[in-house]
């Protein structure tokens, strides 16, 4: 773990930007390998406590399982006013069990912020899965959920908003992705 040296950086950062009222830390991101709930609090209580020195601004924690196990913090929540708990899916590969998670974690009064997702699958490839994409856009319209979108890249696979080797963005160079995502923020 490099628990010393996170809580190092975010007492910098956010001393740095105390002021700034658009910082948004996620401290977190995608705990995996057999990672606990109790493991990633353990870590969480202190950066928490480190930037809440210097910041009120909205904290995101990661959840296990790279951000899906967001019902595993219901009964185990960081003590903190304004702390969110990451979600992460892709459509191709997430579907009604990482949803019913996340409503059951919702009906639970567990604040959620979807901090990544995309409609290919997981691993970024696989094609676009745009069916389970509007099934997730309904869900985060109906439970007024944020959500941020991976990813605004010209990489040669699924999940990139750009055609591969694009040198301009414009509409003529989305992806099929790309045209899906404009459309959902449209």
């Amino acid at each position: 773990s490099y628990k010393s040296e996170a809580i190092e950086f975010f007492e910098k950062i956010s001393s740095k930007y105390k002021n700034t009222p658009n910082i948004i830390y996620e401290i977190c991101n995608e705990p995996n390998g057999g990672t606990s709930w109790s493991d990633v609090k353990s870590y969480a209580d202190d950066v928490v406590k480190t930037i809440r020195k210097n910041s009120n601004n909205i904290i995101i924690v990661g959840t296990p399982t790279w951000s899906q196990d967001v019902d595993s913090v219901i009964n185990n929540r960081i003590d903190d006013h304004n702390t969110m708990y990451a979600l992460h899916f892709y459509s191709g590969t997430h579907k009604d069990n990482i949803r019913e998670k996340a409503k059951k974690a919702l009906d639970n009064n567990v604040p959620i912020f979807i901090t990544e997702f995309g409609v290919s699958a997981a691993d970024g490839n696989g094609g676009v899965y745009l069916d389970e994409a509007d099934k997730w856009m309904e869900f985060i319209k109906e439970n007024n959920l944020s959500f941020v979108n991976w990813s605004l890249a010209d990489k040669d696979e699924s999940s990139a908003l750009l055609k591969s080797n694009t040198k301009v963005v414009s509409d003529d160079n989305l992806s099929e992705s790309g045209k899906y995502i404009k459309n959902v923020f449209k």
